[in-house]
């Protein structure tokens, strides 16, 4: 009988363990004295995460202000539909080699640091959010799974809209008002590092996008279609390759325009190959510097 009594209490406590919240809610009006329910609300991401199983969802249901947060295990972050979530300072992903992390319908005002910095993850999904300010709008470093970015915006950074080293897929998004900033910088990692974009606008910043490998042995690969890389301070796109780095762009069925110097440039060791059905007009110095590669019709 004491047996019986002993294994059903370690089996109430191995529940209780695991009995959290699949769905949990946050709200400007709630507080982190309550257990994230939809009717007894968090104030807090980092609250309500605590409550919530791995694989589970963190909703926020009102519009309002919310303080930075940091992800470390597999978790959806989103704001219900109509509702204006604003994060302040930055969004950090340090999760687990297979947890899947989706972040949704977010905007992050960021400071003097990078709005959304993902260092580690199984997956990521980044779906209609947008950062202003920061060093480094979005940051995605090191892994061998593409993030996958959606409808996702980058303005007013100092330094670069994406800073990608590793591998991504990007999808209807934008990098704008970046002064003296790449909207798009692919650079090397701890792999290599394969960006393709489509429909990708890089705006009204420095250098519309750019990839470089420095390293030797170093990978790079950036990849862009329907992209516009206009009206920048210097150049429409930018292939770089240096010290036995190798960096390859192919771009096809974009415009690069109204840039004050080159609408494509390619520097050092770099291929940077074009389709020969993008528009490259009306910029500042030329066309075209380096040696551009024709990619034949398929």
């Amino acid at each position: 009988m004491r047996t019986c009594i002993a294994t059903a209490f370690a089996l109430f406590v191995g529940a209780a363990a695991f009995g959290q919240n699949l769905h949990s809610f946050v709200s400007v009006y709630g507080s982190d004295a309550n257990n994230c329910t939809a009717l007894f609300q968090c104030r807090s991401f980092f609250r309500a995460m605590n409550v919530t199983n791995p694989g589970g969802e963190v909703i926020a249901t009102t519009s309002g202000g919310y303080v930075s947060f940091i992800v470390q295990k597999a978790i959806t972050i989103s704001a219900a539909p109509g509702a204006y979530v604003s994060i302040f300072d930055f969004i950090g992903i340090v999760a687990g080699p297979t947890d899947r992390v989706v972040l949704r319908g977010l905007h992050v005002e960021a400071t003097n640091r990078q709005g959304i910095y993902a260092a580690a993850y199984g997956s990521l999904f980044i779906e209609d959010c947008d950062v202003t300010g920061g060093t480094s709008a979005i940051r995605i470093d090191g892994s061998t799974t593409p993030a996958v970015l959606t409808n996702v915006v980058a303005r007013d950074f100092t330094e670069s809209g994406f800073l990608i080293s590793g591998r991504a897929e990007l999808l209807h998004c934008r990098a704008e008002r970046g002064n003296f900033s790449i909207g798009l910088f692919v650079v090397q990692g701890v792999t290599d590092s394969v960006v393709t974009a489509t429909d990708f606008a890089g705006v009204a910043n420095q250098i519309g996008a750019a990839a470089l490998a420095s390293r030797p042995g170093s990978t790079v690969q950036l990849n862009l279609d329907h992209a516009n890389l206009s009206d920048n301070s210097e150049d429409g796109l930018e292939a770089i390759a240096s010290n036995g780095g190798v960096t390859t762009v192919r771009i096809s069925n974009s415009t690069a325009t109204n840039n004050a110097f080159w609408g494509l440039n390619q520097a050092g060791t770099a291929v940077l190959a074009s389709m020969k059905n993008n528009f490259v007009a009306g910029n500042g110095k030329a066309e075209t510097i380096g040696m551009i590669t024709t990619i034949p019709a398929q």
